[in-house]
């Protein structure tokens, strides 16, 4: 699998503390795989998924924009921020995976998270952790079967 990303964002200063910014970006993905046999069962395995998981290809192009709002806190020891991003996509996919049947990706999902900054180093470098929560759309829920 490789692909490859453009993208524009904009990132308004609201004051010290608060950011809003969008983004709009696109993405060009393929994927490619081959299989194959040497021995009587993976023969079989292989006959029977050739075509829709193995030895194929498959393209997709898709643009996704965003919006975020994101909060800053200063400390002593460095910074914390947390934030709310919403993602949408919508793109076109082809190639020869499940028989040409690939479908075309669309969406959208919430991501939230907290994360904190130590400094290092007279703040010159940071030490971080956060946690992080995606919600899916329906769709996508349904898709995966769970809605996180």
């Amino acid at each position: 699998t490789y692909g490859t990303s453009i993208g524009y964002g904009y990132i308004h200063k609201a004051n010290q503390k608060i950011t809003l910014s969008t983004r709009a970006t696109a993405h060009l993905m393929r994927y490619e795989n081959t299989f194959s046999t040497d021995n009587a069962l993976s023969f079989i395995i292989g006959k029977f998924l050739d075509g829709r998981a193995v030895n194929v290809s498959a393209w997709s192009a898709i643009i996704q924009p965003s919006v975020k709002a994101k909060y800053t806190q200063p400390t002593n020891w460095g910074k914390w921020h947390v934030s709310s991003t919403l993602n949408s996509f919508i793109g076109r996919s082809w190639g020869s995976a499940n028989n040409g049947n690939i479908g075309n990706p669309k969406g959208w999902y919430l991501s939230n998270e907290v994360t904190g900054y130590y400094n290092i180093y007279h703040g010159k470098q940071a030490l971080f952790s956060g946690i992080k929560r995606v919600d899916l759309s329906r769709d996508l829920n349904n898709e995966l079967g769970s809605p996180h």
